[in-house]
């Protein structure tokens, strides 16, 4: 068995991740503050690969210009779509947002991304507050199936070394009962 400090050792990074991650999602008010571009249309303003962070904002506070993140109301388009705000209709204190990628020719609403008069505002999942260049293209490489399963195998392997190794070196380097006896007290005699 691994010892309490070995242990300790492996689960604390991860606590330690958990922790910081739950606060963050905590503090940007979505379960998905951390998310990579994966489509053109926002370009040359976000490029695919891109990581944004997106913070859950009160939807009076968006603003035309601002780049929103939103699901569809389409339900073959299962991604959430991250898109600028042309333009905001107020229909009796419902908000709804028009978007556009930066690089599509006509708004969302004209090309069947979102209904004719907007996406509803309890389909806007956050406002994209930060962009990390690049970093997205090491997620998206790793998020294929083929890495992805070899790198779990490859965890689950390292982990399993390890608790060999820690049975190994506690049966050699530990000491039994009668070999404390013995370096205490003298040689023990066992009668039979």
């Amino acid at each position: 068995m691994p010892s309490k400090s070995n242990l300790l050792s492996f689960a604390a990074p991860i606590l330690i991740v958990v922790v910081l991650y739950v606060g963050f999602v905590m503090y940007m008010g979505n379960w998905t503050p951390i998310m990579v571009v994966t489509s053109g249309s926002m370009v040359p303003t976000l490029k695919i690969g891109w990581v944004i962070l997106v913070k859950s904002v009160p939807y009076s506070q968006i603003r035309v210009g601002n780049i929103i993140v939103y699901r569809s109301t389409d339900p073959q388009i299962p991604d959430p779509i991250v898109h600028r705000v042309i333009s905001i209709n107020n229909q009796s204190g419902q908000l709804d947002f028009i978007t556009k990628g930066d690089a599509n020719l006509a708004a969302d609403n004209v090309n069947g991304l979102e209904p004719p008069y907007g996406i509803p505002q309890s389909r806007v999942i956050g406002e994209v507050v930060s962009i990390i260049p690049y970093l997205g293209y090491v997620i998206l490489f790793l998020k294929q199936p083929p890495i992805y399963f070899l790198l779990i195998g490859l965890i689950i392997f390292l982990i399993l070394i390890d608790l060999i190794r820690d049975q190994g070196t506690s049966r050699k380097g530990g000491t039994s009962v009668d070999e404390e006896k013995n370096t205490e007290d003298g040689p023990s005699i066992q009668h039979a």
